[in-house]
């Protein structure tokens, strides 16, 4: 419940404080900013140049893996972030796996019929944010940056000249990282959406930022200092 913990306590700050706009409750990405910042503020070592200036109230202890009973240190902080955005992709790999079983689905087939009229007439190019696969459903042909193999090629995109595309600027549920001997971090893609994915980005190192911030090696870019995550392939290409 840290989680919970945490976005209560800023849920009642905002009320505090008569904030009762879209912000009273923070969202998804601002939590795990939020988390990891905390975990800066928790580190308390020699390059972090706020803890002069900052007193962080005391959390209470938790159950660490239902084990034992700890204070909240930077690394559990650091590991709930990371937790919570493979959780995320998790969820929402089984949302598209249940939206592709339904061969009723009436939004999808409008969005089938509204693309296939739309390239009577247009090339299409598709730039998402979004980490699901519904375009994908909907048009499987469609060119995503990586080949038949699941490897992504930054030549093919950067070279390309035909339009039938849908780009993951900021991931996709099928990015997945094999931990190929030669390179841990690197992002394949993975059809196969029933396969145990190897995300686990709280097992690998992080994007540390000049500021002092750690951004978790995940299978996509949640949260804010996103000028950082892209730096990885395939991102920065798509960029």
């Amino acid at each position: 419940n840290l989680y919970n913990y945490i976005r209560n306590r800023i849920v009642q700050y905002n009320s505090k404080h008569k904030r009762y706009d879209d912000k009273a409750w923070p969202n998804f990405e601002e939590m795990v900013y939020i988390i990891l910042f905390l975990a800066l503020l928790k580190k308390n070592d020699c390059y972090n140049q706020y803890v002069p200036f900052v007193t962080l109230d005391e959390f209470p202890e938790i159950h660490y893996f239902n084990i034992e009973k700890r204070n909240v240190s930077w690394n559990i902080l650091e590991h709930l972030a990371s937790h919570l955005i493979d959780k995320l992709l998790d969820y929402i790999r089984e949302k598209c796996i249940d939206i592709a079983s339904d061969s009723n689905n009436r939004k999808m087939q409008l969005l089938k019929h509204f693309l296939n009229r739309l390239a009577e007439y247009y090339e299409i190019g598709i730039v998402t944010i979004n980490y699901d696969n519904l375009f994908l459903q909907a048009k499987s042909d469609w060119f995503t940056g990586f080949d038949k193999k699941g490897c992504f090629s930054p030549y093919n995109v950067l070279m390309r000249q035909k339009w039938n595309f849908v780009y993951h600027i900021h991931g996709s549920v099928h990015f997945d990282m094999k931990n190929d001997q030669f390179d841990m971090h690197k992002v394949y893609w993975e059809n196969d959406l029933g396969k145990k994915f190897n995300q686990n980005s709280s097992g690998r190192s992080s994007n540390s930022t000049l500021e002092g911030l750690s951004f978790p090696t995940s299978n996509i870019i949640v949260g804010y200092g996103k000028n950082y995550q892209i730096q990885r392939l395939p991102f920065r290409i798509y960029y």
